[in-house]
C-alpha cells in the first residue's frame, strides 16, 4: 500500500501532466488551424505574380494586411519578394527587429516610440527569418503582433517571411493566431 505523503505527490505528478497535455493540445488544435486557413499553393514559375495578386487580395479584402512567404532558400525568398513588388520594399532581419525593439526598450518611452514609428513608415515592411523568433522571445512577438494591426489599421502591407518550418514551440497563442490570420504563401 502507497503512504499518504507519496499518493499525494503521485497525484500531483498527475495533475501537472494533464495540465501539460491540456496545453499541447491547445497548441496542436491552433497549429492545425494555421494549417488549414488560407494555405496558397503557388507556382515556382509565377511566385512575383502570386505575391502581387496575394498583396491586391489582402489589401483590398482582409483586416490583416499580412502575408506569410515560407520557403527554405533565404535569397530565393528575399528575390522573390523584391521582385513582387513595383514599390519599395523594406527588408528587415529579426536579428535587426530584435536590436532595435531593445535600444527602443533602453531609450524609455521615447525611444519606444521612435521604434514604433519607425516600423510604422515603411510601405511594405518585410519581416525576414523569422524562424529565429521562435521560442523565448514574447516580448518581441508580442511587439510584432502589435505592429502588424498597427499597420493593417493605417493600410500598410506587412511580409512576414521565413523558414518553411518557422512556427515551432513556445510562441504565446495571441502570436499564433495573428499567424493564422495572414495569408499563406509557400515557396520552393
Amino acid at each position: 500500500m502507497v503512504e499518504a505523503q507519496h499518493q499525494e505527490a503521485i497525484e500531483q505528478v498527475i495533475l501537472n501532466l494533464k495540465a501539460q497535455v491540456a496545453g499541447l493540445n491547445q497548441q496542436i488544435e491552433v497549429l492545425s488551424k494555421l494549417l488549414e486557413v488560407k494555405h496558397e499553393d503557388v507556382n515556382i514559375d509565377d511566385v512575383p505574380g502570386q505575391l502581387k495578386r496575394a498583396a491586391t487580395e489582402v489589401m483590398n479584402n482582409d483586416h490583416l494586411k499580412m502575408i506569410l512567404v515560407r520557403g527554405e532558400n533565404y535569397e530565393f525568398r528575399e528575390r522573390l519578394i523584391n521582385q513582387a513588388f513595383d514599390t519599395g520594399v523594406t527588408i528587415v532581419e529579426v536579428e535587426q527587429s530584435m536590436e532595435d525593439y531593445e535600444a527602443g526598450q533602453r531609450g524609455g518611452q521615447v525611444g519606444a516610440q521612435k521604434f514604433k514609428d519607425r516600423y510604422d513608415d515603411y510601405d511594405v515592411l518585410v519581416i525576414e527569418n523569422l524562424e529565429q523568433l521562435a521560442g523565448n522571445r514574447a516580448k518581441l512577438q508580442e511587439e510584432l503582433f502589435d505592429r502588424v494591426y498597427a499597420r493593417s489599421h493605417a493600410g500598410k502591407l506587412t511580409v512576414l517571411s521565413g523558414n518553411a518550418a518557422f512556427i515551432i514551440g513556445g510562441e504565446s497563442e495571441e502570436y499564433l493566431q495573428m499567424l493564422s490570420l495572414g495569408k499563406n504563401i509557400f515557396v520552393g
